[in-house]
């Protein structure tokens, strides 16, 4: 990941091979900068809130003996991040968790939370479950179930 990465050096449009291990490094940041920076937006004094919100569907992963695990979950990325994730990319590294185990489901969830922050140069608050969107102002944080019973 390098902080001059442009939509033009992403994966998105090119084919690619799906992973078979976990890879973070799959994660592809754009500086937000590049498109705030030509309209008069400055990262310090934005005139808008809000957030970069993801649901995925199909997120997997192994439990420790090897069973297959699914889940939803529910990812926010604030607008005040330096760096957006690549929605190609964010795919791709969701699926690199497939044939990983990972011990519980808070492992995971710590996991994807380090990993998007990074890419993103700013917390990302991540759950599993679908929030309630129609209850939810813009703007605001959701809260919805920590995991699905079948998860572990």
């Amino acid at each position: 990941m390098t902080p001059m990465n442009t939509p033009q050096d992403s994966s998105l449009g090119r084919e690619v091979s799906y992973p078979s291990q976990y890879d973070p490094g799959l994660l592809f940041p754009i500086p937000r900068s590049g498109a705030r920076a030509p309209i008069g937006h400055d990262a310090d004094a934005l005139p808008f809130v809000g957030q970069d919100r993801w649901h995925a569907f199909e997120l997997s992963g192994l439990d420790p003996r090897g069973k297959p695990q699914v889940a939803v979950a529910t990812v926010q990325v604030p607008c005040t991040s330096p760096r957006l994730i690549e929605s190609k990319s964010f795919k791709l590294y969701l699926n690199s968790l497939n044939s990983t185990r990972i011990d519980t489901a808070e492992a995971l969830r710590a996991r994807i939370v380090a990993d998007l922050s990074a890419c993103a140069g700013a917390p990302v608050h991540v759950e599993f479950g679908l929030p309630g969107l129609r209850e939810t102002p813009l703007g605001e944080r959701t809260s919805s179930p920590r995991m699905p019973a079948w998860w572990w």
